[in-house]
């Protein structure tokens, strides 16, 4: 009977030893399980966090696209701008030659008007006689210089 004794004692031993490590097993599983579970909730964080990234980025990819279309508009548009600014130049120059020979036709014109002046003026002082006189004398000078006569030469002989 003792021997019945220790055998029991022996046993009682066994599964007080197998309980405290059944409960050590259960702490060490729950202990697992939170594990488990903080890794599966970071990892979905890290998923949400991913995801969210790749939004940003795919945004961030459109932005930059767009700030690439707009460089290219702004670099077409000032090209166009020096054509333009070219031609304008081209034509302000040509405005500018032309102004200059008006310019230098308008004191043609101003001089021939002068000079008209100074005729028209003269002539209303001279009687009609003399003015006829005059202006047919001015009339054959220059017939004469078209057809090539001399006249200085023609009223030395006469």
């Amino acid at each position: 009977m003792d021997e019945i004794k220790e055998l029991v004692l022996k046993h009682e031993r066994e599964i007080s030893q197998l309980t405290a490590i059944q409960q050590v097993l259960v702490q060490q599983t729950e202990k697992t399980t939170e594990t488990l579970t903080a890794l599966k909730d970071a990892i979905t964080e890290i998923k949400v966090s991913i995801e969210e990234q790749r939004k940003e980025l795919k945004i961030a990819i459109e932005i930059r696209d767009k700030v690439d279309s707009i460089n290219q508009n702004l670099l077409v548009e000032k090209n166009n701008q020096k054509q333009t600014n070219q031609k304008i130049f081209e034509k302000i120059e040509n405005l500018e030659k032309e102004i200059e020979e008006l310019k230098n036709r308008m004191e043609e014109i101003s001089e021939n008007t002068t000079f008209a002046r100074w005729l028209d003026g003269g002539f209303k002082t001279l009687s009609k006689k003399t003015a006829v006189l005059i202006l047919m004398a001015l009339g054959l000078m220059i017939l004469g210089a078209f057809l090539g006569v001399d006249l200085h030469h023609f009223i030395r002989r006469n």
